[in-house]
């Protein structure tokens, strides 16, 4: 049966408002001052928080988030900056500024790596177990024996695996040119500021679970072996 072409003309016009309707959404994101940003379409802004709509497993749903945590707002191509310069409020930097430090912040999650920090602290703080364990005189040992695992672990284990963190957030990181977006971007110093304070978050959290892993890795070898 041949469709009537009023009727053909309703679906293609639902079907190109259902096709703008879906690519407006993909198009909706909320990018907050950390650098990470939100998939939703913004309803409502009161100057104190953001109510956005966002799909989950073919339902819809609709949240707030605290205005001061947001940077903008895009929705069909259009961005909308809610961030604005109040030292009152902690927002030292400049609108553009604080787009540099968030630049810095996206390209360090991207680039800068963790893991090296994470497997070196497992080892240090393994090692420094195994060793702190090694014979020599203990009361708390009734036997002496020259082996790994000889004697009961001193507090030290426990210091070193909260101190090992503080070391691997203090060392500078480099950003090489080809980790960044942009090249041009190492000559702002928001940027900087953005991907180092980043990378030395990153490499804190890397840094104090590697200690943890590897310290708890050779308490069970020390329990198994006695």
């Amino acid at each position: 049966m041949r469709v009537p072409k009023n009727i053909r003309n309703i679906f293609f016009i639902l079907s190109v408002l259902s096709i703008s309707a879906g690519s407006y959404a993909q198009d909706s994101t909320i990018l907050l001052l950390n650098g990470k940003t939100v998939q939703g379409i913004v309803k409502e802004n009161n100057g104190e928080f953001l109510k956005y709509e966002f799909s989950k497993k073919k339902n819809r749903f609709v949240k707030e988030i605290d205005i001061l945590r947001v940077y903008s707002f895009t929705a069909a191509g259009k961005e909308t900056i809610v961030y604005y310069q109040d030292t009152m409020q902690g927002n030292v930097y400049s609108v553009e500024e604080m787009r540099m430090l968030i630049y810095g912040e996206v390209d360090s999650d991207k680039n800068s790596k963790g893991w090296p920090f994470f497997v070196g602290a497992m080892a240090i703080a393994g090692g420094h177990y195994l060793f702190d364990t090694y014979g020599g005189d203990d009361e708390a040992t009734p036997v002496n024996e020259n082996r790994f695992f000889g004697s009961a672990p001193s507090m030290a284990v426990v210091v070193v695996p909260f101190v090992l963190p503080l070391i691997g957030a203090k060392i500078k990181p480099r950003i090489k040119s080809a980790q960044t977006s942009d090249p041009m971007f190492l000559a702002n110093e928001q940027y900087v500021i953005g991907y180092q304070k980043r990378s030395r978050a990153k490499r804190l959290t890397n840094t104090l679970f590697g200690a943890l892993a590897g310290t708890a890795a050779f308490v069970l070898a020390d329990i198994i072996a006695k």
